[in-house]
């Protein structure tokens, strides 16, 4: 082969590996198998009628002499702590693009910091092209879009959306994802969150509630590929990512207890879901949900796109950096490390739906931001005196503190309690403190304070005007 058009799957051989080099065939792509079982990988390409090749990827001279006549390579051997770097490296040395479906920190993290060697070398380095982060990206990169200057970034991963009767018993996770999910979002990595544009470690992972369509739900911080991919997507410069608890990730099972993967059945089981609520300097708020078919499902067979959609041309986020031109023989429209693109039109199988926007700023919402700046502010100080930010019921213990003292001003300015100090000025600011305390407690709930104001005024509204109603009658 001296030509460069070939794809090779490297970790074919694997739960993941074999359902994406199964539907590449399909697809009649000029495809090769690889990874480190001589047998494993001999046995695939015969069935598969194809090419395969066996090589380790702790031999640098090997992986290049691996990559000959190749295009680009798709990694989908996990754990990707081991294999994505090495892989990288070769691509880039080799002038061959590089994707994986990793949704390891690490790996992101070295990733984007090969991007200027993958610019000069005019190839792409994109990790996470599966279910983390495609989807997740493009909702953060559509709800960014709908604010102006995104300050702030919330994206929120549910795994599974099912009935209960739908999941009881369903196996979720290949023993590559437990594996890379035990190293890439464990202990060792930390709970992380974007603040002012650099990653911080926070002492303990922070909580919130989200609303995947059924109500709230409880989910909390995780470090996933999207603090890195959503910033360079967006421009956003605090970014948090979390996980609805509901599922436990898949950390710490019995490997030698669990099958090689989900059945054909399984995978077909329920939804998965995304949302991204973005905040504007001027306090505007948007939310979008993405629904999606499961993760398995999504990376192994793409969700197939309309005559209408697949017209549609792949466009950056007015906020992300310009990619390079287009290499030659590119499968990209961008060859550019971490820079993803996001089509306009979701594929058939993905829906796309707003979120409680606030399209233009309100004084609430202006109000919303500022508040969330001094918590921002706040946090910081908890950091460096208590080594952990407030709880939750600390956070409504502070509330009520202040909000009982408003009832002993309010005695001060009518005559009936002294104090010291200027009552009036006393009152006011503890007022405003109230404010924002509400504003604070909301957040950390995920409740949007703006919304639920104008809907409980509506509700009351209606209800008064109901009671006048009945009295003039």
């Amino acid at each position: 082969m001296t030509d460069r058009r070939y794809l090779l799957i490297y970790g074919a051989t694997g739960y993941t590996g074999r359902l994406v080099a199964e539907h590449a065939r399909s697809l009649g792509l000029d495809l090769i198998v690889a990874g480190r079982n001589q047998q494993r990988v001999d046995a695939l390409a015969k069935e598969l009628e194809v090419e395969g090749r066996v090589f380790p990827v702790d031999d640098p001279a090997l992986v290049r002499e691996g990559l000959a006549g190749v295009m680009a390579v798709l990694n989908i051997a996990g754990p990707f702590r081991l294999t994505a770097e090495p892989l990288m490296d070769a691509c880039v040395a080799q002038g061959v693009h590089y994707l994986d479906t990793t949704a390891e920190y690490g790996v992101f993290a070295a990733a984007r910091t090969r991007d200027a060697a993958a610019r000069e070398a005019g190839v792409m380095v994109m990790s996470g092209t599966g279910w983390d982060v495609v989807p997740s990206d493009c909702v953060a990169a559509h709800a960014a879009a709908r604010v102006t200057d995104p300050v702030r970034l919330r994206i929120a991963l549910k795994l599974l959306s099912a009935t209960p009767q739908e999941a009881a018993g369903l196996n979720l996770f290949s023993r590559g994802s437990v594996v890379s999910a035990t190293t890439g979002l464990g202990d060792d990595v930390g709970a992380l969150v974007r603040a002012d544009g650099d990653i911080v470690a926070l002492p303990e992972p922070k909580s919130a509630r989200f609303d995947f369509g059924d109500g709230p739900e409880e989910c909390v911080s995780a470090p996933m590929g999207d603090l890195i991919t959503s910033h360079v997507s967006t421009g956003t410069p605090s970014i948090e990512v979390y996980v609805e608890t509901g599922l436990p990730l898949p950390i710490g099972l019995d490997l030698d207890a669990l099958p090689d993967g989900p059945t054909a059945a399984e995978r077909e089981v329920g939804r998965s879901k995304v949302i991204a609520e973005a905040v504007g300097r001027d306090g505007t708020v948007a939310r979008a949900l993405i629904d999606t078919p499961t993760g398995y499902r999504f990376t192994s067979s793409p969700p197939s796109r309309s005559p209408a959609a697949s017209s549609q041309a792949c466009t950056p986020p007015a906020s992300s950096p310009r990619p390079p031109p287009t290499a030659p023989n590119s499968p990209c429209p961008s060859p550019t490390a971490t820079s993803r693109t996001c089509n306009p039109r979701p594929p058939q199988g993905v829906v796309v739906t707003e979120q409680n926007a606030t399209p233009e700023p309100t004084a609430l919402t202006t109000a919303q931001a500022r508040a969330l700046q001094i918590r921002a502010l706040y946090e910081q100080v908890e950091e460096r005196v208590l080594g952990r930010t407030w709880t939750l019921p600390e956070l409504a213990l502070g509330f009520t503190n202040d909000a009982a003292y408003v009832g002993r001003l309010v005695l001060a300015a009518e005559g009936t309690w002294d104090i010291e100090g200027d009552k009036d000025a006393e009152l006011e600011h503890k007022l405003a403190e109230c404010l924002w305390w509400t504003f604070v407690l909301a957040d950390r709930l995920g409740i949007d304070a703006p919304h639920a104001f104008e809907n409980a005024m509506n509700r009351i509204e209606s209800g008064l005007k109901q009671t006048l109603r009945g009295i003039d009658t």
